[in-house]
């Protein structure tokens, strides 16, 4: 089994972190993309940019492709999110990284919000 990883930093806007995760994987299977299986995804946090070059070059240095990617629309162009693809035998390297994780969020649901306007919609 496989494992596509997304690290993202925890020093960026939430939603941000999930975009740049996002990036982060389409560009490593745009790279590197002939996978004969659907791996797990696995999304991690790291908190600063440095923590994401340090576990990068970890990972480079036990042969692993990594693509790091660099938002040019964001923060002045410095890696936001790294992504690579992990065998079972190799997961044990990141076992310390914490799981993204988003907080609730502090607005109304969607269904919440439609209840303000369920005189206009017949929901039946």
């Amino acid at each position: 089994m496989s494992y596509l990883y997304a690290i993202s930093r925890t020093d960026l806007p939430v939603h941000q972190q999930a975009i740049q995760s996002a990036h982060a994987q389409l560009e490593y299977l745009r790279l590197w993309g002939s996978l004969r299986e659907h791996p797990t995804f696995v999304w991690l946090t790291v908190s600063s940019k440095i923590d994401l070059l340090i576990i990068q070059t970890l990972l480079e240095g036990k042969g692993i492709k990594v693509c790091a990617f660099t938002d040019p629309d964001y923060e002045g162009y410095q890696t936001s999110a790294i992504s690579f693809l992990l065998n079972e035998d190799q997961r044990h390297l990141l076992s310390d990284l914490d799981l993204w994780n988003c907080y609730p969020p502090k607005k109304k649901s969607f269904w919440q919000k439609l209840s303000r306007f369920e005189h206009l919609i017949d929901l039946r």
